[in-house]
Order: structure tokens, then C-alpha cells, then sequence
């Protein structure tokens, strides 16, 4: 399930109820994951979040981090 600050099917909440809907249908075949888009997509609040929860769930947490030079400058430069 994407993790996306900006849009509304991305927020924590959609995630939550998406989880919840997961678990009641217990398929063994597919797994659940969360997905921060990326560290510029997604706050520091949420991706901590994420972190917490997939541990908390014992789910997995998929993030791309620093792909390109630019993303890496654009981060220091925010924080």
C-alpha cells in the first residue's frame, strides 16, 4: 500500500483500512507491504509512522531511497 503525503488514498488512515481488510481475507499467496513513495513525497512524521507500524504488524516496509544525486542535495537542503 503506497504511503503519500498529498494524496488521499496514500494517508495513514487508507493504509490502516486497507491493512485491516487485508488480514480478514488471509491469503497465504500475497503479501502486504508498505510503500513511502519516497523521502521527498512523504513526511518524517509519516515515514516513522511506517517504520512503527510495520514492525508492530510484522509486515514489510519498501522504500526507494536516494536514487538520483539531486534527490540526496534537495533533502539536505530542506531539513
Amino acid at each position: 500500500m503506497v504511503l503519500l503525503d498529498s494524496h488521499s488514498r496514500g494517508q495513514k488512515e487508507s493504509v490502516i483500512k486497507c491493512w485491516e481488510n487485508f488480514k480478514r481475507r488471509k491469503n497465504l499467496n500475497i503479501n502486504f507491504s508498505i510503500v513511502p513513495h519516497a523521502i521527498y513525497t512523504v513526511s518524517r512524521d509519516n515515514l516513522i509512522w511506517a517504520k512503527n507500524f510495520a514492525q508492530k504488524n510484522k509486515i514489510i516496509l519498501h522504500l526507494h531511497l536516494s536514487e538520483i544525486k539531486q534527490e540526496v542535495e534537495d533533502y539536505f537542503k530542506k531539513i
